[in-house]
């Protein structure tokens, strides 16, 4: 289990910024809190790209408190395990 950051930043109305997802919503709440933002920072919530948009402060402090960086595909890769999982999980529930 863990909490990741991504590497590249990216600009949104003039300011830089990164993704954190985690493999738990309680371990993206929990880091969350950590960088000193709430839930509410949640976007795309109870989807496989549910994450938070950080700062390069504030990704700092994520990867001081235990977050792990990911490079290049790495974050990518994460993403498509996440949607697998999910689809995985909606087909057992209908066979189920």
């Amino acid at each position: 289990m863990g909490t990741y950051v991504d590497e590249s930043l990216f600009t949104y109305l003039g300011h830089l910024y990164c993704h954190m997802i985690a493999d738990t919503r309680e371990e993206l709440v929990h880091m969350a809190l950590k960088v000193g933002l709430d839930a509410s920072y949640i976007q795309e919530a109870d989807s496989p790209t549910e994450h938070v948009c950080l700062s390069p402060d504030r990704r700092a402090v994520a990867l001081t408190m235990g977050a792990t960086e990911l490079y290049g595909r790495q974050f990518m890769q994460m993403i498509i395990r996440r949607r697998a999982e999910v689809s995985a999980d909606h087909h057992e529930l209908e066979i189920g």
